[in-house]
């Protein structure tokens, strides 16, 4: 993958939307007229969309296209004990433990045994984007969709593997069901705008 390349943030079908946008911005930023044979430039608010895409996100490649695998973001994750965090959430701001600047990229945790526990992703010091947490056993507990450390959806699942049918979180409002490793429920969050409640 480029450095400094963002495609890897969308799924293929978005990444390719883009590029066809940019592609086409670019084809028709000159038109023919039918009845001069003129060519006459697209006016700039026209233009200026695609232009953006570009900047944003280049041409693209071969290696555009490439996933990240979950071991790639895992190996290149701060270790989540290392970030540090100011206030409260959804108030917190999240540190770069070199830099000192606000936190942008992935944070891990693990277990014990050194299997992976959890990942959280950051933007400008904020859990922003998806969180996902496993069980011991391997299989995925839960998968939360943070926007400005705000939890807008949830899905979790029992240690099984099974998807959980209580948890619904939508736009910022439902429940959570916590379950321990052995499948008991262990605690139900209520979550309204987007900040989690215990009562």
């Amino acid at each position: 993958m480029e450095k400094g390349s963002t495609m890897h943030l969308f799924p293929p079908s978005v990444r390719n939307f883009l590029k066809e946008c940019v592609l086409l911005s670019f084809l028709t930023l000159k038109f023919k007229t039918a009845n001069t044979g003129n060519f006459f430039p697209l006016k700039t608010e026209s233009f200026l969309p695609g232009l953006i895409l570009f900047i944003l996100f280049g041409c693209g490649g071969k290696d555009s296209d490439k996933e990240i695998s979950l071991d790639e973001i895992i190996a290149g994750a701060v270790k989540l004990e290392e970030i540090q965090t100011k206030g409260i959430q959804p108030d917190s701001l999240s540190y770069h433990p070199d830099s000192k600047t606000l936190f942008s990229g992935w944070s891990k945790s693990h277990f014990p045994n050194g299997e992976i526990k959890s990942l959280f992703a950051y933007q400008e010091g904020k859990h922003h984007g998806r969180t996902t947490s496993w069980y011991q056993n391997g299989n995925k507990r839960e998968e939360l969709l943070y926007e400005s450390d705000r939890i807008m959806n949830a899905v979790v699942w029992k240690p099984t593997g099974e998807k959980c049918l209580v948890t619904q979180v939508v736009e910022g409002k439902g429940i959570i069901l916590i379950y321990d490793h052995n499948g008991s429920e262990n605690l139900r969050i209520k979550v309204r705008d987007g900040v989690v409640s215990l009562n």
